[in-house]
């Protein structure tokens, strides 16, 4: 059956006739492509044995079998560059399960970024995850204060603690007084004289 124009098959009611005439051409051992001038509809039905999905150049969903495993990977590849790979589900949920561990890596000199709050599961609870941060300040003298300006701000004065500590002996009395969203005051007395040097760690939202 050969044609130099469109060919249209169209099935009626329930049978349809397209299924099985594709079926018949695949079984038989051909082959068969075309461009698609309007949405494909399945009606329920699986795609399967497919080799690799792709949208132009780069963009593409892979299965296949590195050497040593004995299972396939799937690969979802963007095109890089400005692009994104993105799972998006309105307003529902987008659950990620492995039955073994689940590694989420970045290349080397990249971050993972975590954009909105993270919670955990304490009990049946979801609790929130502060962000930390932390650095070190210096001083003098057996007693006084410094001001320290937290690298990146939290949302206020009163949503972040403070934790100081002295890196050198003799032990210091300590203190840390939040005074602004980036900012906090250490104060200290009962030191050794010279320098005083103190770490300190931020946790809030």
């Amino acid at each position: 059956m050969n044609t130099i124009s469109p060919l249209a098959v169209q099935g009626q009611g329930n049978d349809s006739v397209v299924t099985r005439w594709l079926y018949k051409i695949a079984a038989s051992g051909g082959t068969w492509s075309g461009v698609a001038t309007t949405i494909l509809n399945m009606s329920g039905y699986d795609i399967k044995n497919v080799g690799n999905l792709s949208y132009n150049t780069g963009a593409n969903i892979i299965s296949y079998t590195p050497g040593g495993f004995s299972n396939a990977f799937l690969d979802i590849n963007g095109t890089g560059g400005d692009s994104n790979v993105r799972l998006i589900n309105g307003s529902g949920y987008i659950t990620v399960r492995a039955n073994g561990d689940l590694d989420i890596s970045a290349s080397t000199g990249s971050n993972i970024h975590m954009v909105s709050g993270v919670t955990r599961n304490l009990g049946s609870t979801p609790v929130s995850q502060p962000v930390v941060q932390y650095g070190t300040a210096t001083g003098t003298g057996v007693s006084g204060t410094v001001a320290v300006t937290i690298p990146v701000a939290y949302t206020s004065s009163s949503s972040y603690v403070v934790q100081v500590t002295m890196r050198d002996s003799p032990t210091a009395q300590l203190y840390a007084t939040p005074t602004a969203a980036n900012a906090f005051t250490i104060g200290w007395s009962s030191a050794g004289s010279g320098t005083q040097h103190i770490m300190w760690t931020s946790f809030g939202l």
